[in-house]
């Protein structure tokens, strides 16, 4: 199992990576105490395709902890009534949700490696594109179960 590489967050209107390599700047991990303490809040629910993997790496390797997590595969099966769609990333899902074809809308030579330092700038449009879509598959599908 690797480590996590970064940390993607977005509410709909902004969008936040954090890179695995912030937490090696120290070993006392109090500086990054507001990050730990709002996914540990109860009323914020953090949604994904793999969340709950990367999720248990960022426990495992660093000791952070999420409260309210929910993969978003199983939840579109649930929602849509499509048992097929628990196993479908977020491109088969922006499209069944949202209408959304992201291939539009991503970087075509990016290289998927989120642990080198500083992010090329293909490689955080393609974070942000992923975060957002999860986002906004999330709420739809939460508004909807």
């Amino acid at each position: 199992m690797s480590q996590c590489a970064s940390i993607q967050l977005c509410d709909g209107h902004s969008c936040l990576i954090i890179q695995q390599n912030l937490f090696h700047w120290s070993r006392d991990l109090s500086f990054i105490k507001p990050l730990l303490n709002f996914l540990s809040m109860p009323d914020y629910t953090f949604v994904g395709v793999g969340i709950k993997s990367n999720l248990a790496k960022l426990e495992k390797y660093y000791g952070i902890g999420c409260r309210n997590s929910v993969e978003l595969g199983p939840l579109a099966a649930t929602v849509m009534f499509d048992p097929l769609l628990s196993y479908c990333g977020v491109d088969e899902l922006a499209f069944a949700v949202d209408s959304l074809d992201l291939q539009v809308h991503r970087p075509v030579t990016a290289v998927y490696d989120y642990s080198c330092s500083p992010l090329s700038k293909e490689l955080a449009k393609l974070a942000i594109v992923n975060v957002y879509s999860y986002y906004k598959i999330g709420s739809k599908l939460l508004r909807r179960h």
